[in-house]
């Protein structure tokens, strides 16, 4: 049930929302998007849309995979007697574990609207996260240089071939800097043809 809003539209935007409406996860604040979307139709009734959702997936060289997604939210409203209509713009990025989110691309454009309607104000998660002075990234990308768990896995299977036809099985997953590796144990295999 929406809840009529009887106060001065920008007092209502620039109440801090309330703490059974903020969450945390990853050490960061955040209003969830159910909440988001019950004040966007307190504020606008129907007069909100979105338009311009694009979202990619990023392979990390560690085969992480990255979900980035951007939209643009529209907004229209009244303040007295301003009629404000007003384009919001918000992204997201987050690591997929394909395990736990099915849908990866309605998530991240719901996390793009949660960033959009920030702009509006408190009610809607500005500043929410000013105070924070050891908030947690959502992710840390491994360093580069040093081989994944992957890697070490994919080397120890090119290492324990014992046939040609077991080390072709392997071709399609062994990465670039695991190719000599590769090529040497082919050759080594070949020989004992």
């Amino acid at each position: 049930m929406i809840k009529i809003i009887k106060m001065n539209i920008q007092d209502w935007l620039n109440e801090p929302p309330l703490d059974c409406n903020v969450k945390i996860k990853d050490g960061g604040k955040y209003i969830p998007y159910e909440i988001i979307v019950e004040q966007l139709y307190q504020l606008c009734g129907n007069e909100w849309s979105t338009s311009d959702f694009k979202h990619l997936y990023y392979t990390l060289p560690n085969k992480r995979v990255l979900v980035s997604g951007e939209i643009n939210l529209t907004v229209r409203y009244f303040s007295g007697s301003n009629d404000i209509t007003r384009t919001l713009s918000g992204a997201a990025t987050f690591v997929l574990n394909k395990a736990s989110n099915p849908h990866p691309a309605a998530t991240v454009k719901s996390l793009s609207i949660m960033n959009a309607v920030k702009p509006l104000g408190l009610k809607f998660g500005w500043k929410l996260n000013d105070n924070e002075d050891n908030v947690e990234p959502q992710y840390e990308v491994e360093d580069e240089t040093e081989p994944s768990r992957e890697d070490d896995r994919i080397k120890i299977l090119i290492n324990d071939s014992k046939s040609i036809d077991d080390l072709g099985k392997l071709r399609k997953n062994v990465p670039a800097e695991l190719m000599p590796v590769y090529m040497n144990k082919l050759k080594e295999l070949t020989k004992k043809m």
